[in-house]
């Protein structure tokens, strides 16, 4: 994590962690890592400005844009921690994604993994070609 936030190790970084939920079941778990120097934890509330506007939103207001992203995608089984979190049965597949986000100067801004119930998570992908390719993420929530 300190290495792909380009910082040394042991850093001090501001550390969301978050779950989602949509008809009643946990949908995925976040954990988010952010440098400190560009978002410490006071503006972070999650019962207000977090809540209403996002991360990204909050982000944005603190003066910190993302503008690029890469993304990793995989799949393993839930650990004991994420069976309780998530509720779902020990050794349930889960799909992962971990990403690391950069502003326009390319200076990494956040870090982050997540883990979805495959039951209830999927992503779909969407490839544009032009002067150069470009493929769009979109998390899809499974009813």
């Amino acid at each position: 994590m300190f290495a792909a936030l380009g910082l040394a190790e042991g850093s001090e970084v501001t550390v969301l962690e978050r779950l989602q939920y949509a008809d009643g079941l946990y949908i995925g778990h976040l954990r988010n890592h952010l440098p400190y120097d560009l978002l410490c934890p006071e503006p972070l509330n999650p019962y207000g400005s977090l809540g209403s506007v996002g991360l990204y939103g909050l982000m944005r207001a603190a003066g910190v844009f993302a503008c690029t992203a890469q993304h990793a995608i995989g799949a393993r089984a839930a650990t004991a921690e994420e069976c309780d979190l998530l509720d779902v049965a020990e050794g349930s597949a889960l799909l992962t994604l971990t990403r690391t986000t950069f502003n326009q100067s390319g200076r990494p801004v956040e870090y982050s993994n997540h883990s979805y119930p495959s039951s209830r998570r999927g992503f779909e992908f969407q490839l544009i070609f032009g002067g150069a390719a470009v493929l769009r993420l979109q998390d899809v929530y499974r009813k």
